[in-house]
């Protein structure tokens, strides 16, 4: 169960990532 929570938060994290990257490519 912590295993999975644990790539649910790295998995949220990554997503965050590559959308601050494409907003900050499109400015």
């Amino acid at each position: 169960m912590k295993n999975k929570a644990t790539w649910s938060q790295s998995f949220i994290i990554n997503t965050h990532h590559w959308l601050v990257g494409l907003v900050g490519c499109s400015i």
